[in-house]
């Protein structure tokens, strides 16, 4: 049939008594061939229908064959104490540096619910898909083109694979897979150089397009070193990581030779839910404008002044009348003075500050939120 492939034995990769096979095809459910001579007008590159690669297959190896976008292979559960694991069940979590109000933000951004556990320095971001309908996978590639100047990364797990993903200032600048090797079932292999001589250097080849879209992301240490603080120990200890592709936990080892909280690691290994890590708050996926009311309407736990300015809003502590009641009172004769000198524009512009100023004396409290979200 001549379609470029990747096959592996399903015992590799949790599904024992299956070889599976992944190609490229187009939505109306045909899969790419390598057939050169049959593209000689330049046009959409050869295909054949999904339905006839299972019915050849099956009369071929005289077995069962199940094609699909989404193929159902055999699910494997592991003991872990009293705990069980699904290990076709994607899992993920996200690192970075935010700020204690970015929550709302943050789940706004990913389009589901999440588990926000904020930190000092690094905090976690976990999926929330049993709390609801509105829950789901999370789309880590969406939070990572959060605008960060300090690097976010990204723990993956699906079934027997892993990655890692570092982001800086909303671009993925590193990443890394671990996981069992696929072997490419590449049709030039076994054609005449009539045909292989029939595609020039450069064209859009099938077979290619394959090889390139399964190519397995991979880094080496010294990749990482421009975005951690990493000595040449520490390099070491990482690419020993890095190159073992059959390590039981590589995500753990990565987050402890890096600093990170290897509870990111247990989040995306699927040994904890997000709701387990010290702290964590869930947080719903909003419009952006009540995302961003909620964000502004968070009390912040940092000390900065701006923090600290925040917190005396959403508190409204004696203080905090006080200084708005000095405000107010400046406003208004700033604003008195500037219409009896004639300056008629800046006296209304003060006027309405002092307006809002002491509106806000009345904000309601469920309004201002009182504690994180």
């Amino acid at each position: 049939m001549s379609i470029p492939a990747q096959i592996i034995d399903g015992k590799l990769i949790g599904s024992p008594g299956w070889v599976i096979a992944r190609t490229l095809g187009f939505d109306d459910g045909r899969a790419l061939r390598w057939a050169p001579e049959e593209n000689t007008t330049k046009g959409r590159l050869p295909s054949i229908g999904f339905e006839d690669v299972a019915s050849q297959l099956a009369n071929t190896l005289n077995t069962h064959c199940h094609i699909s976008d989404s193929p159902a292979v055999p699910s494997v559960k592991a003991h872990v104490g009293d705990v069980v694991l699904d290990l076709d069940r994607r899992a993920e979590a996200v690192i970075g540096r935010f700020q204690s109000i970015d929550g709302p933000l943050l789940a706004h951004t990913a389009g589901v619910n999440l588990w926000f556990a904020h930190r000092s320095e690094w905090s976690i971001v976990a999926g929330a898909a049993e709390d609801g309908p509105e829950g789901g996978d999370l789309d880590v590639d969406m939070l990572l083109t959060w605008p960060n100047v300090q690097p976010t990364v990204a723990f993956e797990r699906d079934g027997q694979y892993r990655r890692v993903s570092v982001a800086v200032h909303g671009t993925i600048v590193v990443t890394h897979e671990w996981g069992p090797l696929w072997d490419m079932v590449d049709p030039r292999i076994v054609a005449g150089d009539e045909l292989t001589s029939l595609i020039d250097l450069g064209e859009e080849n099938a077979a290619d397009m394959v090889i390139d879209y399964f190519e397995s992301a991979t880094a080496c240490a010294r990749d990482f070193a421009p975005y951690f603080d990493l000595d040449e120990v520490a390099l070491d200890r990482l690419d020993l990581v890095l190159d073992s592709p059959d390590m039981d936990d590589p995500l753990t080892a990565f987050a402890r030779i890096l600093g990170l909280p290897e509870e990111a690691a247990e989040v995306a290994e699927g040994w904890r839910s997000g709701a387990s890590l010290e702290g964590a708050a869930l947080v719903e996926s909003k419009p952006l404008p009540q995302a961003m009311w909620n964000a502004v309407t968070t009390l912040p736990t940092e000390s900065t002044l701006t923090a600290r300015m925040t917190r005396l809003w959403l508190t409204r502590p004696m203080s905090y009348y006080v200084i708005n009641g000095v405000e107010v009172a400046a406003l208004a004769a700033g604003a008195r003075m500037a219409n009896q000198r004639g300056h008629r524009k800046t006296a209304i512009s003060l006027g309405v500050l002092a307006a809002v100023t002491c509106a806000d004396f009345f904000v309601p409290k469920k309004w201002r939120g009182q504690g994180p979200r």
